[in-house]
């Protein structure tokens, strides 16, 4: 009797790991007053899941490197509040894994909430008759992030 053997290509499933990238294209807004606290997330997709991360914000006084911030696989978290006007601007989060760090981070944009109907910082004066108020502008976007208000900039009107 004959024996037939038959070899067949062993069928492999290929693997592709990858750096982290942001899971979602557009920035994230949080309207909140000052030392009022957002929970911000930064979500990414990445292959190793094990990501750490790494946060910064991006306002009036320049970039400042932020610490004390929680994560999970796929997310990272912080606890924010601006104690100050400068504390608005754009929170910008990097995830890290064995593969690399993120090109592009995260963007979360922190503004002033607007309350019944005037923003907080909005000045009323009362003038022989005219009544003139300021309003706060949006800076030029940062060179850097294009999509990124940076903060309150005052203007006025008269009505």
């Amino acid at each position: 009797m004959g024996c037939i053997l038959a070899i067949q290509p062993l069928q492999t499933r290929q693997v592709s790991k990858f750096a982290p990238v942001c899971q979602f294209r557009e920035p994230k807004t949080y309207g909140i007053s000052v030392s009022e606290t957002v929970n911000a997330t930064c979500e990414v997709e990445a292959d190793p899941l094990e990501v750490s991360y790494r946060w910064s914000l991006d306002s009036l006084l320049g970039t400042l490197v932020l610490s004390n911030w929680s994560s999970a696989p796929h997310r990272g978290s912080l606890s924010y509040s601006p104690l100050t006007g400068s504390g608005y601007g754009t929170l910008l989060c990097w995830g890290r894994n064995s593969v690399g760090t993120q090109i592009e981070p995260c963007l979360i944009q922190i503004v002033l909430a607007a309350t019944r109907g005037l923003l907080a910082t909005d000045h009323v004066i009362l003038n022989h008759g005219q009544v003139t108020w300021t309003i706060p502008e949006m800076a030029p976007p940062s060179p850097n992030y294009p999509t990124t208000p940076t903060g309150g900039r005052f203007g006025s009107r008269q009505i």
